[in-house]
Parts: structure tokens; C-alpha cells; sequence
């Protein structure tokens, strides 16, 4: 929180709106537009989907969705839900299996053959989705969004520093996802300065 600096006091660490700035000028540089955010109703998820409305507006990209879950989990199912799209997705699919189930030919039956193996059909309307979180609500959302229907292969994952934890990378939901940190290089430089100093 920047606002309690004060003279003699001082804030250490990296800002939100930094980690925000660099996970999304990052991601922009590798051709992302579309983007979400799935956070916190706590005023840590507010101050970053602020953040991140106020540096796509500086770099073009677009906020298609913003949702906000409870920060005990318990709504977090239904939010992913509508976040996905999924019922709207999920009947689409049925409708279009109908249809093809009406027709008597082969190409309609081995398009229906595909389409047996889907639950729902389109895509999101975004291409990277920032998730503000840590620990296993971190990777009890990043599980949630594949069972709906939000492909990790085809949406990239985005993190703050809050993702910095030991063993993280290893959470299969979670491979791939970007995330801000400092450099380990630059880290051990300013914890050898500062041990030397006191």
C-alpha cells in the first residue's frame, strides 16, 4: 500500500501496479489483446484489475472480463462458470449436435463423432487471464478453469509475485503460466549489500 510512505516511512517491495505493468507489458510483446482477470472481492483483487484497466488503456490491449470471487472460495465454482461461459458454450454444442443428428450423411455423422468428445463449443473471449492468488486457492482456480472449458493450452496464464513460491511450477494446472519476479542475480546482490550493512 503506497499510501503509508511517509517521511521515515518507507515502502519496500515491488508495487501491484509494477507487477501488473510488467506481467502485461510482457505479455503484449508477445501478441496477447484480449485479456481477464479472475480475482479476490478483497481491495488487494480491486487495486489489480484497477491496475491492469489502467495499463491496457496505455497499451491497447482490451479487459473483455472481470469477475470477483469470494475470498473464502465458496462461490468460486460459479464464478468460473460464468466467467467460461459455459452454459452458453455447453448448449451451443447440444444444438449443433441436434442438427447434425438430424441429417443422414457422412459427413454430418463423422462431425457428430467429433463433437461427442466436447462439452462446449467457441472459445473465451480473451487470450490470457491474470490471476491474482497464491497458494492452493491459487491452484484450486487454475483447476477450475480447464473443467469449465478455459483451455490453458489456448489462454496463458498470468500471475503476480504472489506466484513466487517455492514448488509452484509444479502444480500441472499452472504449467506455463507467466508471472513477474525479480531477477535471482539482482535478489542475492541486495541481500549480500544489505547483510553487510547491519
Amino acid at each position: 500500500d503506497p499510501t503509508v510512505a511517509a517521511p521515515g516511512v518507507f515502502v519496500m517491495g515491488f508495487l501491484v501496479h509494477e507487477q501488473v505493468r510488467s506481467i502485461i507489458l510482457f505479455s503484449r510483446a508477445q501478441g496477447i489483446e484480449r485479456f481477464a482477470a479472475l480475482a479476490p472481492a478483497t481491495p488487494y483483487g480491486e487495486t489489480i484489475v484497477d491496475a491492469l484497466n489502467q495499463i491496457l488503456l496505455q497499451t491497447g490491449g482490451r479487459l473483455t472480463r472481470v469477475a470477483y470471487y469470494d475470498p473464502s472460495g465458496s462461490n468460486l465454482d460459479d464464478v468460473v462458470r460464468v466467467l467460461a461461459d459455459y452454459d452458453s458454450r455447453h448448449n451451443e454444442l447440444l444444438a449443433q449436435r441436434t442438427a447434425l443428428a438430424s441429417r443422414n450423411d457422412a459427413v454430418s455423422r463423422s462431425a457428430l463423432q467429433r463433437l461427442e468428445r466436447l462439452d462446449t463449443i467457441g472459445d473465451v473471449p480473451f487470450d490470457a487471464i491474470l490471476l491474482p492468488e497464491q497458494g492452493g486457492r491459487l491452484t484450486e482456480v487454475a483447476a477450475l478453469l480447464p473443467f469449465y472449458d478455459i483451455d490453458p493450452a489456448r489462454v496463458q496464464l498470468l500471475g503476480t509475485l504472489l506466484w513466487h513460491t517455492p514448488g509452484l511450477g509444479k502444480a500441472p494446472a499452472l504449467v506455463g503460466g507467466w508471472s513477474p519476479a525479480p531477477s535471482p542475480k539482482s535478489n542475492a546482490t541486495f541481500y549480500s549489500r544489505y547483510l553487510s550493512l547491519h
